[in-house]
């Protein structure tokens, strides 16, 4: 799944874990986040309960793309290393 919306914020955070959660019920297990230009701690919550959804039904998530903004997120809050395994770098 590509998502296309620029901003993960507490504005649409409900949405964008709603959109994940259905594009993974329809076998799509790549989240694509290169259209997110900006994201708050929000942002956050959003991977975290894409992570335990997909744990839950027994599918390995694949986050690409993720934006340094959000990367910086995960470090400050130190989380990151629970998101290594997901987070697919590109070369």
């Amino acid at each position: 799944m590509r998502l296309f919306e620029k901003n993960m914020t507490l504005a649409n955070v409900a949405t964008l874990k709603k959109e994940g959660t259905a594009a993974m019920d329809s076998g799509d297990t790549s989240i694509d986040l290169s259209a997110v230009t900006r994201a708050d701690s929000s942002a956050v919550s959003v991977l975290l309960s894409w992570e335990r959804y997909a744990k839950e039904k027994g599918l390995t998530l694949q986050i690409v793309h993720v934006p340094s903004s959000l990367e910086a997120l995960l470090v400050l809050y130190g989380v990151r290393s629970l998101f290594d395994r997901i987070i697919v770098r590109e070369n």
